[in-house]
Parts: structure tokens; sequence; C-alpha cells
């Protein structure tokens, strides 16, 4: 470790540029002047709460305590208007979202249980008594819709919804589907409008689209749109440099003459995929913000960029502009693995990519790649002849008899990743200063002071919290600190040697490799005619990044159940970057070290620092010099910057289509208003004209599957003046009538089906109880409106190609019909050409539809009695089937009282012994599990 490069350190660190934008502040009336919120906190509550809206924070700001602090303020509004049992309703929000919530809110308020949040855990009778008793409620959409439409959740008592992670909300989201839902039967009612809140702090979502702040704004109804970025003049009020500054030490730590060989040369291939895209992809792609002189490509998602326009233009996308569409992605993610991955790790990742991509993949044979491959094998291991020895022992001799030199062999060099030492000595400096140094008188006065304020602490008081970028470098850092980086690094390089000789045996033969990389090359064109998407490409890295992290928890836990104790980390915790959890109050840190750089929770310590001013705090923020890591952490300052600047003059020409009062909450399509226009016109005298009459005809009905609620289809049709009737179908998906049934498929959705065996099922029963059983391909609007291109196409046809399946579906159920919709919008319109001359379908006969007449009586009281989310799990466990999956549910009260069953007995209720075996080895098998990471 001695060869390693310094690391040099700057306190002075200037965290993000500055600019001071002039505003006014209104006085705090709304919010109490309490020392967890920020004044700008409080400014920003103070607002809302005079006119609700939609407000834009920078990235980690303190998205929590805003909507904690809004929760609060309307919970004593009602406490004044004498409304004990109002609902306060907050959706969007991540498990350490809504516990951030709640440990805020049991800060300003005397309130100390926590909030409840309403999930398919819950049954009716257990969700009823929560309305009845009101407060603060979090939800998925998926109940609060099902729940508004069947009338159980009163909307009468609704005072106020907060909306966390508004970027993602939509007209047809769940979020905005909630709130149409909720704003409609409130104008039904008569009542005053419910307080709609959005927040959001990922303002770069909001810009890369057209009009995408427009249309969140729109799905919320929201008139006002609020903007709070880090350069504002109250939030650098609030957080000023001369409390923030002094507490932080910027490390900069630079990589190994082999890491930036290797960093360089990735580099260098990612240049010239880039060039060469821009050359193949000339009048199929817009590559015109590419720039191929810099490394944009890796620190920028170009690659989502590239998937969306692919999408669009399937069809007129070649197929090796598409490849190297997944060499960037792969170049990207290659980058990142080499400053977190182990050595031996990383080779092996870089083996297993060539293995799997190497006939289909020309940046592999690329001279900056063999240098990746060299200088990525020089980082484990070196071929070495033992020269010490003379002319003839350094011989052998071969089945001819001549003599031949020996073969080298590998000599171990155990590189550690940089970080590791520079951890291990802020920890000891860290130690060291807290039996000593200034900080320990100062921490005695912060535990006199919780005591004296009667707050629970941690067990440790002074723990040291190192902030890490995922879970697998949680275990690999506690690993290394506690038994050293030589031993971390032996036993993965013993592993690799095993891993490689085992190899080697199993090929075998002459041939063996051979036959191998053919076998690779027959399974490469299955693989392309699976539907594009961007979260599934270079699944052969992201899949093999796993297995490598995996394998490396397991060889951790190993160590740790085999070794003495080396050195004690009581005091040290780990937090993995990216759930935005309330993590500082909760432990309550004096050392913090930021292991992997990230904007977000560099927000949360000013924030903390600022709130906490009494308290000694420490952040050591540790990065790689010119890497990867760091020009993605400017990158990210400059892009929130330039987000909020598109935001602040876009918000100067803004035009919201929302009516003041909210009046119009459902708008009404065209079609839809005219076609029942005849009907309501009669003859207003003999000479003729015509007077509308007051009667309507009711809405054309459709029965929906509970499971659908999880799309966004039900809101669409819900918009096109639909009357939706959730309820838990056995067959199909939607029932248009008493005749058409509808099993609806998104193209994913079809693969998957068709691969599982699941279809041949679903249309199977459709068939047998229904007349006109339908199936429904849906497309989306963004994608080519064709299921596969003619590169997809072989010459020969193929049994398992996607085409050949639905050939083959339709000679087994002739009576089949198949719709092709080419988006949401679509499917409403074919919905409702398919509604005309027919009748509405009876919610109760199709809920028993499927159902065995023994179990119909069940049926009826399944919403009350059983836990749907535990049949949801019930039915995907192998071994159950429909057939079987109500005797399970009778015979067993639990999913915990079927695991603990014998294999005799699941063979009784399963109905044989190899549906009983395949459960009891899945219900039992081992699964590893890391003891690494402790939570506070």
């Amino acid at each position: 470790m001695d060869d390693l490069p310094r690391a040099h350190r700057r306190s002075d660190v200037e965290l993000e540029p500055c600019a001071n934008v002039p505003s006014t502040s209104p006085d705090d009336e709304g919010i109490a002047d309490v020392p967890l919120l920020l004044p700008f906190h409080r400014h920003i509550a103070n607002e809302m709460l005079q006119e609700d809206g939609l407000c834009v924070l920078g990235t980690g700001m303190g998205q929590a305590r805003v909507a904690a602090a809004l929760l609060a303020a309307q919970e004593k509004r009602d406490a004044k208007m004498g409304a004990q049992n109002n609902m306060l309703i907050v959706l969007g929000a991540s498990e350490t979202q809504r516990e951030g919530v709640d440990t805020v809110l049991q800060q300003l308020s005397a309130k100390q249980e926590p909030s409840r949040f309403v999930s398919t855990e819950y049954t009716s009778e257990a969700r009823n008594a929560f309305y009845a008793e009101g407060g603060i409620l979090h939800f998925t959409t998926r109940i609060l819709v099902v729940d508004i439409l069947t009338k159980k959740l009163p909307i009468a008592t609704v005072s106020g919804v907060v909306v966390l992670n508004a970027e993602r909300v939509s007209e047809n989201s769940g979020e905005g589907f909630s709130v149409r839902l909720l704003l409609e039967g409130a104008a039904e009612l008569d009542r005053k409008s419910i307080s709609i809140w959005g927040l959001s702090d990922s303002p770069h979502r909001l810009v890369g689209t057209f009009g995408a702040v427009e249309k969140v704004m729109k799905a919320l109804y929201a008139r006002r749109l609020y903007l709070w970025p880090r350069f504002k003049a109250e939030v650098h009020e609030s957080l000023p440099k001369e409390v923030l500054e002094p507490c932080v030490v910027e490390v900069s730590q630079p990589l190994t003459p082999r890491m930036q060989a290797i960093q360089d040369g990735l580099w260098d291939v990612m240049k010239a995929c880039l060039k060469e895209l821009r050359r193949v992809a000339k009048g199929t792609l817009d590559t015109s913000d590419i720039d191929t002189d810099d490394t944009c490509g890796l620190f920028r998602d170009v690659e989502e960029q590239l998937w969306r326009q692919i999408r669009g233009a399937r069809h007129t996308v070649g197929t090796k502009t598409r490849q190297i569409v997944r060499d960037i992605g792969t170049l990207r993610r290659l980058v990142g693995h080499l400053l977190r991955l182990e050595p031996v790790v990383f080779l092996k990742l870089l083996e297993t990519l060539r293995a799997a991509e190497g006939i289909s993949t020309v940046w592999l044979y690329t001279d900056a790649a063999h240098h990746v491959f060299e200088f990525s094998r020089r980082r484990v291991y070196q071929m070495k002849r033992q020269h010490t020895l003379s002319a003839g022992q350094a011989c052998e001799k071969d089945k001819q008899g001549e003599l031949r030199p020996l073969p080298a062999k590998m000599h171990p060099i155990f590189e550690p990743l940089p970080k590791w030492n520079l951890v291990k000595e802020i920890i000891e400096e860290a130690r060291s200063e807290l039996r000593r140094g200034p900080l320990a008188q100062a921490s005695r006065k912060s535990r006199e002071t919780d005591r004296t304020l009667k707050k629970e602490r941690p067990r440790v008081h002074h723990p040291i919290l190192i902030a890490v970028q995922d879970s697998a470098t949680a275990c690999q850092l506690y690993a290394v600190l506690k038994f050293g980086a030589d031993k971390v690094l032996e036993k993965s390089y013993q592993s690799y040697q095993k891993e490689k000789n085992s190899s080697v045996r199993s090929q075998g033969g002459k041939n063996g490799g051979q036959r191998q990389q053919k076998r690779k090359a027959e399974a490469l064109p299955i693989v392309s005619a699976t539907p594009i998407s961007a979260t599934a490409v270079n699944s052969i890295v992201i899949e093999a990044a796993a297995a490598q992290e995996a394998a490396q928890a397991l060889e951790y836990q190993e160590m740790n159940d085999h070794s003495d104790e080396v050195g004690s980390f009581d005091d040290v915790y780990f937090h993995v970057l990216g759930d935005r959890s309330e993590v500082l109050l909760d432990i309550s840190p004096i050392f913090i070290v930021m292991h992997d750089p990230d904007l977000a929770f560099l927000r949360q310590v000013e924030i903390y620092k600022c709130e906490q001013r009494g308290r000694p705090l420490r952040l050591y923020f540790v990065q790689y010099e010119s890497s990867i890591e760091e020009f993605k952490y400017r990158a990210s300052v400059e892009r929130e910057t330039s987000a909020f600047e598109r935001l602040i003059r876009g918000k100067a020409t803004m035009l919201v289509p929302v009516s003041g009062d909210r009046s119009q909450v459902v708008p009404r399509s065209a079609a839809t208003e005219d076609q029942f226009a005849a009907d309501n016109l009669v003859a207003s005298h003999r000479s003729g004209g015509w007077l509308s009459i007051s009667t309507k005809k009711a809405r054309p009905r459709i029965v929906v599957d509970i499971r659908e609620f999880m799309s966004t289809l039900p809101a669409v049709l819900h918009q096109q003046n639909f009357e939706i009737q959730p309820i838990t179908l056995e067959v199909g998906d939607y029932v248009l009538s008493s005749d058409i049934c509808i099993e609806r498929k998104s193209i994913s959705d079809l693969y998957g089906s068709f691969n599982s065996g699941r279809l041949f099922t679903q249309m199977e029963a459709m068939t047998k109880n229904y007349k006109i059983p339908v199936l429904l391909i849906e497309f989306d609007a963004n994608e080519t409106f064709g299921l596969t291109s003619s590169a997809d196409l072989g010459d020969t046809i193929n049994a398992q190609h996607i085409t050949s399946k639905i050939a083959l579906l339709i000679l087994h159920f002739p009576r089949t019909r198949i719709i092709w919709s080419r988006s949401l919008n679509a499917t409403a319109d074919i919905f409702q050409a398919l509604k005309s001359n027919q009748d509405d379908p009876d919610p109760t006969v199709a809920a028993q539809v499927g159902v065995p007449e023994e179990d119909q009586h069940q049926k009826d009281i399944s919403e009350d009695l059983y836990n749907q989310a535990a049949i949801d799990v019930l039915r995907k466990l192998p071994g159950v089937t429909n057939n079987n999956y109500r005797q399970v549910m009778s015979t067993f009260k639990s999913l915990a009282e079927m695991s603990a069953a014998s294999k005799e007995d699941l063979a009784k209720v399963l109905g044989g012994m190899q549906n009983a075996k395949r459960l009891h080895d899945f219900l039992h098998a081992e699964c590893p599990r890391s003891e690494y990471i402790r939570t506070s």
C-alpha cells in the first residue's frame, strides 16, 4: 500500500456555485418557529399554505421537512375548525421518505405514534377503521383509487393531499388519477376544494421534455409554481458559509497508474463508439448534441436519450446502431465499476463480458480495449518465470524428448482500491480527536443536552457515519476495515484461481472452447428478437456485476465466520446513498465520511449542520481526482443550475389551463358528450324544435380487475367518461359486457406470458366462459407501432419467435379476437366502439365467473377476510396453481403457517407430491444474507 498515490486535502472547498436572487419573504404565521425547521423551510410551507401549488426544490434540500411542515400546519387548522377526524393523504413517498416525514412530524408535534401506511396488507375492515379515525395516512395509489371508486373512502373528511416526487405525476399516473377522483368527489359534495400540494427535488426531470412542468401542474390542478434553488437568497441566508465551510474537508485521492490507464482506455473506446455512432446513425437518429471531443457520454445519460429515439423508430434503426448504443451503456457502467469493485472482481467482470459478447461486440478487439484488459490483469497478477534456476533446471522435456522452457507462473499483486487506506486513516484520525481533541468536550455537552431534552439517543455516543453508494460497497468496506485489505484481496484471488481452474477442467478437450463459443453464438439471435427497452440493455454487464457482488458478500460472510476479531468498529455506521432517509437525525454523527460523492446527501449534511449548530460535525468529502465520479458530481451541480434557470425563464411565460375554482376536474371528450346528445332531445311542440330534457343516460360501465389499477389504462377510461367498477376478477382483465371479456397485454407482458405459459391458461378460461374472448395487445405511444422489425425476422420459421407463438395461440383458440392498440387513448376509443349496442356488465356476475360453485360464497367475502397482497404472493409460488390455491387458503391461515407445513401435509392440499416438493424446496431454500450493514 505504500506505493499508492497520496491524497491531498483542502478544507476551504467551494461546495456549489452561488448567485444572489432577491426575493421577499412573508411573515411566518402558519409554521411555528421550531429549531428543526430552517427559515427557508418555514417560508416554503407558509407560501404553500396560502395558495397550494407545485414546489420544486434543489436536490436534497428537505422535501420531507416541507411535507411534514404542511401536514402539521394543516392538522392544526383542522383542529381549530373542530374537524378532529379529518384525513391528510400522502402520495408518492418511498419507504425511507415516509420514515423521514414521521421523524420530522414527531419533532414538530406532540404526537409520537407514526402515521399509517395504507396498503394491501390491511383488509377492507381495517382500512375503514383507519378512515373513521382520520389523521395522516400514506397510501399506495392502487388502494386509494379502488377505495374511492367503491365509495369506501369518505372524501368529505379529506382536507389535504401531499404528493412527493411530483416530477413523476401525469394525468394518467396513479397520483394524477387519485387527485382527479378526490376533486371530483369534493365537487359532487358541494364542499370546499381539497388542498393539493406537490413537492419535487428533481428539477432536471421537469425540463427534460417539452412542457414537462406544465403537464405536472395540470395533473395536480395547480396554478402556482414555487422554485427554490440552492442559489436563492433565502436559502443562502439559512445556510451561511461561515457555518458550513469550517466543517467540510475535501480529500482528493489520485488514481493508481494502472487504474488511470484503464480509465483512459475506456474513455478512448467511448470516443470511438460515439464517432462511429454519428457515422452509421446519420439520418435515423439525432446525434447533434453528442460531442465526440470530450467524455460527455460517460457522465451524461446519452444512452437513455438514444434508446428513447430508437423505441420511436425501431424499424429504421439497423442492428449495428443498436449494438453501438449497447456498447456505450456497457462502457459507462465499466468506468463506474472500475472505481468501486475490487481488482479481482473487476477482472472477472471483464472476462465474463468478453466471453458473453465477444462475437458481436467490436470494441473488444480495439487497441484501447487490449490495454484495458492488460492493465486489469496487472492489477491482479503478473506472469513470471523462475530466473533463479539454471538453464537446465528452467527447462523440461516434452513428449518428443525436446527441451522447452518452463511455463510462467501467476504471481499475485494485491493492489487495493486507493480509498480503502484513506478511509482507514480518517477513522483513526476521528477516534484520536474524540479521545483527546476539542470535539470530546463538545460531544459531552451534546449528550447532556440530549438528556435534558429527554431524547433517546443511539447506543454509541460518537458514531462515525460512512456514506456509500450501495450495500455491496458497504460490505466490501466493512470487510476491509475489519480484516485488512491484504486479507480481503487474498481471499478474492484464491476464489478467482479456483474458478479459473474449474473452468479449464470443465471445458476439457481440444475443441471444448470452440464448442462453447458455438453455443453462445447460437444463443445470440434469440436475444435480438426480444423487445427493445432501455432498462433491458446491457443485462449481461448488470447481471454479471450483481453476481460478482453477491459472491463477494458470501466470501465476506465466510471470512467473518472463520476469523478472529481484528478491529472493533461498533462506532462506525454505514449509510446507503439514495434512500433519502433522515439518518442524520437518527444517528447524530460527529464525523461523516462521504465515500462516494452525492449532491443530495451533501445538501442533507448542510441542512443538518445548520439545524444543529450547537453540535460538533466534520464532513470528509472523499473523491478520486480527475475521475468519472468527480466529473459526474460537477455535472450534477451544473445540470441542476441549468434546470432551474430554464424553469425560471419558463415560469415567466407559463400558461396554466386550470380554472381557479377547479370546477372542471374531469375533462370529457367531444365524442363521448355527443354520443347521447340525440337521446336527450325531445320535440317541444308540433311545429318543430327540440328541447333538452334534464335526464341523462348513465355512463357506460366497465368492470376492471383490481390488479389492473397498477397500469394507467383505468385512469384513461375514467377520463373518457366510462364508469369504472373495480373488483377481483378470476377471468380476464376488463369485462365490457356479458359477452365480451378482454385480456390486456403490454409488449413486455406478452413476451413474459408466452414464456411462462400463463397466456394459454388465461385464453382457455376466457374461451370457456365468454362468447367473445379478446386479447388486447397494447403498445406504448412513444414506441413504434409494430411487434417486430424486418431485421428480427429470419429466413425460416422459428417456433420460438413471437409471431409463431401468436399463430399457435389462434390455432388453439379460433374464437379469440386480437386487437392491436397504438396507445392508451386508442384503447379507450376501441372500448367505446365495442360497447356500442352492448349491455353493461354486472360486477357480481363477472366476479363469479371462473370460481367453483363451492367457493362462490368465499369469493363474496374475500375482500374483507383475506389479505390480497398475501394472495398475490401465494399464487406466484411454485407448485401453487389456479386449481389448488383456494384449498391452500382454506387450510392455512397465513403464509407463515404454510411454510411450516411438511411435504406430506402440502401434498394433501396441493393435490400431489410433485407440487408439494416444488413449494417446500422453494420455501426452505437457503438465502445468503449479509451482517455487515448495520442500520440505526
